[in-house]
This record gives structure tokens, C-alpha cells and sequence, in this order.
């Protein structure tokens, strides 16, 4: 018996050897194969001795054989993105169908191309598995995906195809801007009106000259009122203008506005052909009496247009003549002018007709259309702007709010005279007129308009472009005017009538107020702004909801107990020129397919020509307890067995399972040098198994020729 257990046992010997050596023969065969996993020879011991038995039988030996896919083969680069391999464990999903109906089968061969309807395919014939996702790149049964089907199914899976992506196009659904606004910038101006003198002797002159009464219409004394509906009211006043005696009825020895004073006989000397005019500006100036070729800028005069030449030479003062009579202001007419003669012998003031100005009264007192100017601008909420100061002057006075009215109100003065109808205000002897507001983004009230309208120019507009859910691009802007300090009134419009049904007027599609802190960082933005804006489209294409991104707004940086705090990351407001970083909106017009590329995640992206990017699918690597014991089957793939255990579909990078690798596949983990190690061994342990089995046989015959 011992005899032929020791045949039987040479037997399973060569029997155990040479499946050794075929586990080497298809490791070295499949030396090259991509993602193949080397399979290793294990040998136990056949036992045939009953427990205690003293006699020795001899049993054997049996082969077995463990695949080791959890051993990690190299990776290597490849010039094709659709070449994927995975660094760590887990498997790839295909299926024998590309309709997903097939047999499921997993691999780490990731060597994928397309195929004619776009189907991702090894070159085993087998397609690739992912799961479609949505536009947010969320998996079957994720929260917001309409597809309910549980990722964690193998049904969620279908074969990754490209077919249906040759294009693409995005709907703006978010527009960031990032600009300056210049603080320096004036605030837009608001209602008013253009004082246009009606009396000939107020028209065509330089700002800065005395204005002259006009009988019956305009005198000393008058007032008009300025009212705004911020709650500022103002009283300004004529006066503050002295006036000579008419030269015609005779000044000394002068009947016409250049005839000398005096004759060279008659002329005063010394003191007496001096006088003097105070005021707080020019202080006292002596004007002096020359017969003959007088300087005016020594402040000499003869007659009484050079004596009106000699005092407007003087800071602080001004004259001209008009109607044959010298009127004399200071340029402040509130400051009282007085006279004094510098002799005791020739009167000047009686001789010219002057007379110390009589002190201001509670209303700001005008001589001059500057010195009104200057008398507005000293006054809260309203401003006054001089054109043409030198020749044909006019000022016009307007609230500083853009927004708000202004009032008029004449309130007659000592001569019950109507100021406003000589200024052109008004063309009757009404009490008030109202203008404005200037600017309206309704666009509603009479006198106002909005920047959408064209009839109010932006401080700073910026063009930018959205497109609808057909890949159709539409042209808008946005405009901002200064209504205030840190504030700014901000349209955005649409270019052409013809893109929405707009809710708002010309256009519009969302108007609002933005304001900033005093370190220029954004502080806040209204509703209107920053509100989902829908837009209804005239083109047949989906309403869109947009969000603009203004920046972040909140209080300046150091405030305590600030929960927000403000930053110049969108708009921003410094003493700079106007200036736009970015502008910038997430939608794109119609692009074609241009290339596909996996990331490290296992998302299938498309790339198109329009610059978008979309992600359509993302691959699941299957997961099981004991990979090492799944079924190998033709094609080097594997399927399902009990002793691996339930699948389970993990995303890439989580539960242990690798990551995606895109441009490369995994080598081979077959090691040559061991491989032909492991068959020498074979070989001689092969040829010992036969040794014993010839020298049994030897044995053998003896024992049959006893």
C-alpha cells in the first residue's frame, strides 16, 4: 500500500506542479495586459494516516490558485483622456450591453474609447458604467435630483455616452461685477432754474458787476424765497448797491458819463481830490482825482466811467455805470461800504451822490449774480452753478437732491415788486413755481426721466450681456448716478425693446439705491438689487432668475458688535477714477462638443466650444469585502460571487476606495523575475514529483519479479 501511495502521491505532485506552472505561463502571458491582476499558486498537503496509526500513507498534494486584485499595478501616462485608471481600490462598472441590460461585470482594465453612437467601450467589449447626473452634478437619488432611483442600485447605473452632449448652452443664472465708483464725483444735479435777467441792463453782463434796478419791475429790498422738499427754506435779497446821481442832471462840472469832473482850472489837489471807500474785504482804498490820462489800476479816475474802471480794479469791489448812473457793490454785498471825503473842501459824496450802505438785514443780501451764487452755495441742499462769468452770465440754482423739488416763492420786497418775473421764473405775478424732481426711475412724474430712458446721462454705465436658456445672448446695462454723499441710484436695463416683457419702466429689469461706508467698502443694497430678477424673454425661451453680486455690504471694518462687516471685494468707492475689474455671468451661447475629460472624482466632463464645461456622469467604483474571491471571467473582468460579498457602490476618494486617475491606465502587478523564479521552482519540484514516481516504478517491478 505504501508503494503505490507514494505513486499516487508522485502523481499529484506532477499534477499540482504543472498547474503551478500554468499560473506562471498566464502571468507571463498577461504580462501586458492592462489592469490585469496576477494569480498565485497555493499548495496544501493530502493526508490520508488515520489519527494515531503508526504505519505511514502517503496522501499527496493539491494545488490551488488566489487572484490578488488588491494588489495595485503601476500607472502609467497615455495621451487619451478617456484612458482611465484608479490609484487604490476599488473596481470600474461595465456591462456586456450598451443598453445596461447585459451582464454586470467589474474590471480595472480602464483602457475606454467611444464607439460609433458614443457609447464609452474597452477593447474587451465592454461598456463603461456611470451614473447620470443632473446640472448640479447630484447622483440619482440625492436631494434635488429628479431621478429617484437610490445611487447605492446598480439600476441608478447606465452606460456613459456621449451621443447626446454634441451641445450645449447655459442660461445666466448669476452676474458678479467688481468696479470703482469715483467719490470725488459730483452728486447729480437736481431740480431748478436758470435765472435769465428780462431788464436789458441785467442782460449780456459779466457775473461779477452790480445788478441794476429796473423800474416798476426790480428794486432794492425785493426777496424771493427758496424752498426744497428736504425741508431747507432760504430768503435772498437784493441790495447792498450803491448808485451815483444821474450824470446827466450833473456830476461837478460833468454832464456825460466820460466828460472830465472838472475843468484843469477848477480841479481840487491834495486831501480834496481824494475820497475813500471802507469795506471789510478791500479794507479803505483812496481813489484820486487826475485831470488828465488817470490810471485806474492807482485807483485814479476824471470822469465817471474811469472812476467805475478805478473802483473795479479794487479786490473786494465792484462797479459799473449803466443809464448814465455809477453802481458800486461790494463783492460781498452783506459787508457795509462806507464813504468818506479825504479833503475839507470838495464834497465828493454829495458831488457824486454817495451814501454809506445801510446795514444787512435777517436775508442774505445779492449785489451781483456771483454774489448770489455764493450766497446759495453758503446754503444746506441747494446749489448754484455760474455759465459765461465773464459776458452774458446766468446762474442757475437747483436742489442737490436729484430726487427732490424745488420752490420758488416770490414774497415781494419793499417796492412790492415780483423779483422772479425780472429773473424769468415765472411769467406772471404768481407766488410760487415748483420744478422737478430731475431724476424719476419710474419715470412717472412730469419734468423727470431715469438713465434707462436716455434722458438722464449715467455717471458710469457698464454694458454686460445675459443668456437665455437657448443660448441666445442679450445686451444690458447697468448705470449708477451720485444722488447723495456715499449714495448712488443704479438701473439695470435692457439694450433693446425687443428682449423682455419688462415689469418696470424702459426696461428694466431691477433699480435700486446703493450705498457706501466712509472707507469706500460696500455698505448696503437695496431690495430691488438683489432680489432674484426674473426676466421674461420675447424669444420663446424659459424665463430666467438672475442674481447680481454687488459685493459684500455691511459696516465699516472695526465697528463693535457689527455682524456684517463691509468690503471692497464687488463695488467699491475711493477717490479713483472710475474703473471695472470684472464683470462677469455663468451663462454661454450654443458650443459644441469638444473634448471630454474624468476627474479625480470619476465626474464625465464635457468640454465645448463656448468655454463650458458640463459634468454628465459620474463613475462608481464597486466595493466588496473580499474582492480577492469574485469570479475571473474572459476579458479581464470579474463577476460577483458569494465568497466577495454584496457590491457596494462607492463615490470615488470615500469609504477606503481610490481615486480616479484620467490620461492613464494600470499596468500589469505581474512581477517577471518572480514569475520565472516560480517556474524554475516548478520545474525542479516537477521533475522530483517524477523521480519518485520512476523510482517507485523501479521498485515496483522487483517487487513483480519476486
Amino acid at each position: 500500500m505504501s508503494l503505490f501511495g507514494a505513486l499516487i502521491s508522485g502523481v499529484s505532485g506532477l499534477k499540482s506542479q504543472g498547474s503551478a506552472i500554468a499560473v506562471v505561463s498566464d502571468n507571463i502571458s498577461n504580462l501586458n495586459t492592462v489592469g490585469y491582476k496576477r494569480t498565485a499558486s497555493a499548495f496544501a498537503t493530502l493526508v490520508n494516516n488515520a489519527a494515531g496509526a503508526s504505519a505511514y500513507n502517503p496522501g499527496g498534494v493539491f494545488s490551488n490558485s488566489n487572484q490578488l486584485l488588491d494588489q495595485q499595478g503601476l500607472l502609467q501616462a497615455t495621451s487619451s483622456p478617456t484612458d482611465i485608471a484608479l490609484s487604490g481600490g476599488g473596481l470600474f462598472v461595465v456591462n456586456s450591453s450598451p443598453d445596461g441590460n447585459g451582464n454586470v461585470y467589474y474590471t480595472r482594465a480602464g483602457s475606454f474609447t467611444t464607439d460609433d453612437l458614443g457609447n464609452f467601450i474597452n477593447n474587451s467589449g465592454f461598456y463603461l458604467q456611470g451614473w447620470p447626473v443632473d446640472a448640479s452634478g447630484r447622483l440619482p437619488g440625492a436631494p434635488g435630483n429628479l431621478n429617484p432611483t437610490s445611487s447605492a442600485e446598480l439600476s441608478s447605473l447606465e452606460t456613459v455616452n456621449l451621443q447626446a452632449s454634441t451641445g450645449a448652452a447655459t442660461a445666466t443664472t448669476e452676474v458678479d461685477i467688481g468696479a470703482n465708483l469715483d467719490s470725488s464725483q459730483t452728486v447729480f444735479p437736481g431740480a431748478g432754474q436758470t435765472i435769465v435777467f428780462q431788464g436789458a441792463d441785467n442782460t449780456n453782463i459779466a457775473s461779477d458787476v452790480p445788478l441794476v434796478p429796473v423800474a416798476g419791475s426790480f428794486d432794492y429790498g425785493d426777496t424771493f424765497t427758496v424752498t426744497t422738499d428736504d425741508g431747507f427754506t432760504y430768503t435772498y435779497e437784493y441790495g447792498g448797491v450803491e448808485e451815483s446821481n444821474d450824470v446827466t442832471g450833473g456830476i461837478f462840472s460833468a454832464n456825460t458819463i466820460s466828460q472830465p469832473m472838472f475843468t484843469a482850472a477848477t480841479a481840487p489837489t491834495g486831501a480834496d481830490a481824494t475820497f475813500t471807500i471802507t469795506t471789510t474785504t478791500a479794507g479803505t482804498v483812496t481813489f484820486t482825482y487826475r485831470q488828465s490820462s488817470p490810471n485806474p489800476f492807482l485807483q485814479q479816475f476824471n470822469s465817471l466811467n474811469s472812476l467805475a474802471n478805478a473802483i473795479d480794479e479794487v479786490n473786494g469791489l465792484q462797479a459799473r455805470v449803466a443809464n448814465n448812473i455809477l453802481y458800486i457793490t461790494p463783492d460781498d454785498a452783506d459787508e457795509i461800504m462806507t464813504f468818506a471825503n479825504g479833503g475839507a473842501t470838495t464834497d465828493w459824496l454829495v458831488g457824486i451822490g454817495l451814501t454809506d450802505t445801510a446795514a444787512p438785514g435777517a436775508n442774505p443780501r445779492f449785489g451781483s449774480l456771483s454774489d448770489l451764487a455764493t450766497k446759495v452755495n453758503n446754503s444746506d441742499g441747494i446749489t448754484a452753478e455760474t455759465l459765461n462769468a465773464t459776458t452774458d452770465a446766468t446762474v442757475t440754482i437747483r436742489t442737490d437732491n436729484p430726487l427732490g423739488t424745488i420752490t420758488f416763492d416770490d414774497s415781494y420786497g419793499a417796492g412790492n415788486y415780483n423779483a422772479l418775473i425780472e429773473m424769468g421764473i415765472i411769467e406772471l405775478a404768481t407766488d410760487t413755481r415748483t420744478f422737478g424732481p430731475v431724476y424719476d426711475q419710474d419715470n412717472a412724474l412730469t419734468g423727470s426721466g431715469n438713465m434707462a430712458s436716455g434722458e438722464i446721462t449715467p455717471h458710469f454705465s457698464r454694458n454686460f450681456r445675459i443668456f437665455d436658456a437657448l443660448g441666445t445672448g442679450h445686451n444690458f446695462t447697468m448705470a449708477f448716478i451720485k444722488t447723495d454723499t456715499n449714495t448712488w441710484a443704479v438701473e439695470v436695463f435692457a439694450a433693446d425693446d425687443n428682449d423682455i416683457n419688462a415689469q418696470l419702466a424702459d426696461d428694466q429689469i431691477a433699480r435700486g439705491t446703493i450705498t457706501f461706508n466712509g472707507d469706500g467698502t460696500l455698505a448696503s443694497v437695496s431690495s430691488g438689487l438683489i432680489n432674484p430678477i426674473d426676466i421674461e424673454w420675447l424669444n420663446g425661451a424659459t424665463a430666467s432668475a438672475i442674481e447680481i453680486n454687488w459685493g459684500t455690504a455691511g459696516q465699516p471694518f472695526g465697528t463693535l458688535n457689527a455682524t456684517d462687516i463691509g468690503l471692497a471685494d464687488g463695488l467699491s468707492q475711493f477717490d479713483a477714477n472710475y474703473n471695472v475689474s470684472f464683470v462677469s455671468q455663468n451663462g454661454a451661447e450654443v458650443g459644441s462638443l469638444t473634448s471630454v475629460t474624468i476627474d479625480a472624482d470619476g465626474y464625465v466632463i464635457a468640454n465645448y466650444s463656448n468655454g463650458e464645461a458640463q459634468k454628465l456622469y459620474k463613475l462608481p467604483l464597486a466595493d466588496f469585502a473580499a474582492p480577492n474571491q469574485l469570479l475571473s471571467v474572459t476579458g479581464n473582468v470579474y463577476q460577483g460571487s458569494d465568497e466577495a460579498g454584496v457590491v457596494n457602490l462607492r463615490e470615488a476618494g470615500t469609504n477606503g476606495v481610490g481615486t480616479v486617475v484620467s490620461g492613464a491606465l494600470e499596468t500589469s502587478n505581474v512581477e517577471l523575475a518572480e514569475e520565472l523564479t516560480n517556474m524554475i521552482v516548478s520545474q525542479r519540484a516537477y521533475q522530483a514529483a517524477a523521480k519518485v514516481i520512476k523510482a517507485t516504478d523501479d521498485l515496483l517491478q522487483e517487487l513483480n519479479q519476486i
